[in-house]
């Protein structure tokens, strides 16, 4: 087979089910500026698989190749003794394996590049434009952002419709990215943000403040510490005390003056969603 100069082997998204073997000549990647020379193997994969190209090759000279079908590998296969083929089939699999690992790798690296995208400013709420930018920004295809953006709905932080998507609560996609930034920085970080006693506190604020006929001002609620410890009663019965109190206020996420504990009622209610997505984000993805 005789592949002519500037003439393409194959195209990014081609389906390819033969092995090609370069015997004299050179082609090259334009997807991946990789080079192949004489001796080179192209399509091991889609000859075990019937997969499409990732790879648009294009040749740098007149290029002969030998072509390995599907037909004349199982034929030659079955003229080996039968080992042969268990260890084809074990190494097939293998890749497999790998192949969907390292997919599935390469989308939980993105993750935080997809959430810098839906929080900045007067963004786009196309999924076409968001998926160019991802593609720019990550090298990553259109399905792969829309498996991204199907996740993050799964978790109830925003909803796809036609060509588009609309965002539940940006605030708490922000907190998200710097989590994970914080946590790519931090290796040591709890699957938990909150532990059990915090989103105690924080869920018997929540409950005290919704009970409450006072209106906020400002968003800032002032709940006094006795009636904190009642809602622990109430809801859990268990009590709270002032220790239980004193890490969100050293946290900086409640404020306490005069046994009346203060905060903002909507940073509170992020941060409890938060704590929520927060520990699935490593099984979002089968």
């Amino acid at each position: 087979m005789i592949i002519k100069e500037d003439e393409y082997l194959c195209k990014e998204g081609d389906v390819i089910n033969n092995l090609f073997i370069v015997k004299k000549g050179e082609l090259q990647s334009v997807t991946t500026q990789k080079t192949y020379e004489p001796g080179s193997l192209i399509g091991v994969f889609s000859l075990l698989n019937g997969e499409v190209s990732t790879e648009t090759i294009v040749a740098t000279e007149d290029t002969e190749l030998q072509l390995i079908t599907p037909g004349y590998f199982q034929e030659t296969l079955e003229q080996e003794p039968k080992w042969l083929k268990s260890i084809i089939d074990f190494l097939k699999d293998r890749t497999l394996l790998s192949q969907k690992n390292y997919e599935k790798s390469t989308k939980i690296k993105a993750l935080p590049s997809l959430l810098y995208l839906l929080t900045a400013k007067n963004r786009s709420n196309e999924t076409a434009v968001l998926s160019y930018e991802m593609e720019q920004l990550f090298n990553l295809k259109e399905e792969e952002t829309l498996q991204l953006l199907k996740a993050l709905e799964n978790l109830g932080l925003l909803k796809i419709t036609h060509l588009a998507f609309e965002i539940e609560n940006t605030q708490v996609l922000q907190l998200l990215y710097q989590t994970i930034c914080y946590r790519s920085l931090n290796k040591k970080i709890p699957p938990l943000l909150l532990n059990m006693t915090e989103q105690m506190v924080l869920n018997g604020i929540v409950k005290s403040v919704q009970e409450s006929r006072e209106p906020l001002e400002n968003g800032i609620f002032k709940i006094p510490v006795e009636e904190l410890i009642n809602q622990g009663k109430k809801k859990y019965r268990i009590t709270l005390t002032q220790r239980n109190i004193d890490p969100l206020i050293e946290k900086g996420f409640l404020k306490i003056n005069s046994q009346i504990i203060q905060g903002n009622f909507e940073t509170i209610l992020d941060l409890l969603e938060l704590n929520r997505v927060y520990p699935l984000l490593d099984k979002i993805f089968p």
